[in-house]
């Protein structure tokens, strides 16, 4: 079995997003209880989780990578945005790194794309 080097951080990018995503969507109780403390509805909490899951299995397929690494990357900033507006300052540097992640993938993506 080959390894695809090039588009192992989609996959690993893609894992997470699932899983947070499917954590969100499902109503995890640890979930749940995150978005309330934020004051989010249930209803965003879900919607975040479907998009997170949707955008995330979209970094396995070569052609959506960069809407979906722009997709995830508007849900960073959101994210970002949150934990300065909840005082959380110290757990904005997770959805930064994770945002720095999602701007190389998408532009590598689109980048390769442009040349075939």
């Amino acid at each position: 079995m080959r390894v695809d080097w090039v588009r192992l951080p989609n996959m690993f990018l893609a894992a997470i997003f699932l899983g947070a995503g499917f954590s969100a969507l499902l109503g995890q109780e640890q979930m749940r209880d995150i978005f309330h403390a934020w004051g989010y509805p249930d209803w965003f909490r879900a919607t975040v989780g479907f998009i997170q899951a949707t955008a995330g299995g979209c970094l396995l397929i070569p052609r959506a990578v960069p809407a979906a690494a722009a997709v995830l990357a508007a849900i960073m900033v959101g994210a970002i945005v949150t934990h300065l507006r909840s005082g959380e300052a110290a757990f904005a540097g997770i959805p930064i790194l994770v945002l720095a992640a999602l701007a190389y993938v998408g532009v590598n993506s689109w980048r390769n794309r442009a040349k075939a």
